[in-house]
């Protein structure tokens, strides 16, 4: 193809014939139509006595025409109307003709052949000349090349532009514009959104997993609520758990106990007259003496003792050796004296009959006693024992405000004999001097039972635990339970103030770490 100002694109459609339904994109001078394979435009003529050109469709400047080479043998038709060319001259073609070919002889028998030819021919303004493209249009086999078919298809889009109206070509360029801009803008639109919704999803989704934090803390912190009001409901209700289940390791203990000089002798009263009384008279004298001729003297004493080891009882020091603490003793061993036990027994509340302690231990540097007994056959509950560590150079954990237990018997059987309901009973026990007598009496009558009383934990002291349940002088030895139930100390000592009277709130127990020493010394197991 050559572009200047004689170049124009020229399109033969067939309408019949052999070729029928077939177009021909022919970029070239002429177009040749006529019998053989060597015409661009083929008739199929049978019997046709030669082969070749018998016309030819030319580019003249702005316009085409029509060569006829054989008018002897065939007839020409432009848009059905018969034309027969003079001397060779060219019959002029505007864009659109229909060229009819048909030749005016046939073999007998036969049907004419008439090929028709749409011509269809746009040719393009002057233009300066920019170079020369060429390539064949046809190859050997007569098919189209694909360069022909793509230059035609950009002409003929070319073409259909240049015939649009002005303003189908103004809105045409101005769909060209908005359509890029529209999905330009539809595309940040939608990334816009896709933005914020995904911003959106991660807020969400840290707000859910703040949420499930919280809920979290929620749920443990109702836990904590539900396990401290378990807590309140034990503490409310552990006392008659603690009674029912270990009252029956709780002993009183009641003995006696006397002086011997180093000749053996026993301590006697001055004389008759001195009989049953107090060994330190009101005005601070002694009504006892070795040289004595009254009766031999005995100290009675009780307290409360508690079951943490089979056969072995923990109490307070001064209840198993009562004159530790005791101003007397001073002045009797100033004379020579020396105290031992005459007896010591403990009575348990399930036991009729008592069972004899033997005083094994004792704290040197707390009120603790350590004593061992024979159980036999008889099954006595054992304490569980609460240390908090058996390192009695650590502090103890603050406990104040713990709701706490105390079970003994204070004031001996006196408060016992009081509570009495059987009045021949209480009368019989009111008639005997001796503690030893009351107490067996009520163990033989099932009358014999700790009494329980609740209090907290105020405050800790130098080692101490001060406490403010209710107890008295007898009630030295008792266990003190915490609301798990365990033993965490042994109540020691009432405060008095200068009166005599007690200090209400400021009773002081014993840690019953202080304990371990002398369960370790004799093979005992640790609370």
């Amino acid at each position: 193809m050559k572009i200047g100002n004689t170049a124009s694109n020229l399109l033969v459609v067939s309408l019949t014939g052999a070729g029928s339904g077939r177009s021909f994109v022919l970029d070239k001078e002429a177009v040749t139509i006529g019998v053989g394979d060597g015409c661009d435009v083929v008739l199929d003529v049978p019997g046709a006595e030669t082969a070749g050109a018998v016309a030819a469709i030319r580019r003249q400047a702005q316009r085409l025409e029509l060569f006829v080479h054989d008018a002897d043998h065939y007839s020409f038709r432009i848009n059905d109307e018969l034309h027969t060319p003079v001397d060779g001259t060219p019959i002029a073609l505007t864009d659109g003709d229909v060229v009819a070919v048909e030749p005016r002889q046939v073999a007998a028998g036969c049907e004419p052949e008439k090929v028709l030819l749409k011509v269809v021919a746009r040719p393009q303004p002057d233009a300066p000349s920019v170079g020369v493209l060429q390539f064949p249009e046809v190859d050997a086999g007569g098919q189209l090349h694909p360069r022909t078919a793509t230059r035609f298809l950009r002409e003929l889009v070319f073409a259909l532009y240049a015939e649009m109206p002005a303003w189908v070509r103004a809105v045409a360029l101005l769909l060209t514009v908005l359509i890029p801009l529209s999905v330009m803008s539809a595309t940040v639109i939608v990334f816009v959104f896709l933005w914020n919704y995904a911003k959106l999803t991660e807020d969400l989704r840290s707000k859910n997993r703040d949420s499930g934090i919280q809920i979290d803390v929620l749920m443990e912190e109702n836990e904590k609520l539900k396990n401290r009001l378990k807590d309140y409901e034990e503490a409310i209700n552990f006392a008659p758990k603690i009674a029912a289940s270990y009252r029956g390791g709780v002993c009183l203990i009641v003995g006696t106990y006397t002086y011997r000089d180093a000749q053996q002798r026993p301590l006697r009263y001055i004389d008759h007259s001195f009989d049953d009384s107090r060994a330190l008279s009101a005005d601070g004298k002694l009504n006892v003496s070795f040289e004595g001729t009254g009766n031999e003297f005995f100290e009675e004493f009780s307290g409360t003792g508690f079951v943490v080891a089979e056969g072995v009882i923990l109490t307070n020091r001064h209840i198993a050796q009562p004159w530790w603490t005791d101003p007397t003793d001073k002045l009797i061993t100033q004379l020579g004296g020396k105290p031992y036990i005459k007896e010591i027994q403990a009575y348990f509340p399930e036991h009729k009959t008592p069972f004899v302690l033997k005083p094994v231990g004792f704290s040197q540097e707390s009120d603790v006693a350590l004593c061992t007994f024979n159980p036999g056959d008889t099954r006595i509950p054992i304490l569980p024992i609460e240390g908090f560590g058996d390192d009695e150079t650590k502090p103890l954990p603050d406990i104040t405000g713990q709701a706490i237990l105390l079970m003994g018997f204070p004031n001996g059987v006196e408060v016992l004999v009081a509570q009495l309901t059987d009045g021949q009973l209480k009368r019989d026990l009111e008639r005997r001097f001796k503690v030893s007598e009351k107490a067996i009496l009520l163990a033989q009558r099932g009358e014999l039972v700790p009494l329980v009383t609740q209090g907290h934990v105020t405050r800790l002291v130098a080692g101490r635990i001060v406490h403010d349940a209710a107890t008295q002088e007898g009630g030295s030895g008792s266990p003190i339970f915490n609301s798990a139930g365990k033993v965490i100390g042994i109540n020691a000592q009432v405060t008095v103030d200068e009166g005599g009277g007690q200090v209400p709130g400021n009773n002081l127990a014993v840690p019953i770490r202080a304990a371990f020493k002398l369960l370790r010394e004799t093979g005992k197991p640790l609370g």
